[in-house]
């Protein structure tokens, strides 16, 4: 289970992107966050960049502790803030980076740089989850019957494939 596309650059204002963990509730309580942290790795994120991509910020080690306070303020009330201890990943094109999606981290993109990066995720299921039969709410419009007329007709066999497997 996963996703992957390809991250652009903005081209009529910044983006900022906020701080965050791809574990659900922006807010859990602390007892739900220690829960979620201890549970064994099965939230994997990767970056190929394609150009030079200075766009990830993360908090190193994050994955591995609750929030602190500041984080904690920073990721509910004003998620664009910097936050002491953040460290950009600087990508050469070409170069790769995985890291676990309960790091707290965010993408910063800005309209004059070009930003030309697959992004893919990587979610393990687990036996007693539910199966989510719903597509993400972020890709439902991939699967818009219009989008096929805008491709090649040499890849339309593609889509449909791509297309039936989202819905299956």
């Amino acid at each position: 289970m996963g996703w992957i596309d390809l991250r652009t650059n903005p081209h009529h204002q910044d983006f900022p992107g906020g701080w965050h963990r791809d574990i659900g509730n922006r807010d859990p309580k602390l007892e739900e966050e220690m829960e979620e942290l201890k549970r064994p790795m099965n939230n994997l994120r990767w970056y190929l960049a394609l150009v030079d991509d200075d766009c990830l910020q993360i908090i190193p080690d994050s994955q591995l502790r609750n929030r602190t306070e500041r984080e904690r303020e920073c990721l509910v009330n004003s998620p664009h803030d910097d936050l002491p201890g953040q460290k950009v990943i600087a990508l050469k094109a070409g170069q790769v980076v995985f890291w676990c999606g309960k790091t707290i981290h965010r993408g910063k993109m800005r309209m004059d740089i070009e930003r030309l990066t697959l992004a893919a995720s990587w979610r393990k299921w687990e036996k007693d989850e539910a199966l989510e039969e719903k597509v993400d709410s972020r890709f439902e419009w991939r699967l818009d019957e219009s989008i096929r007329d805008f491709l090649p007709p040499a890849m339309h066999v593609y889509y449909d494939r791509w297309r039936t497997l989202q819905k299956n």
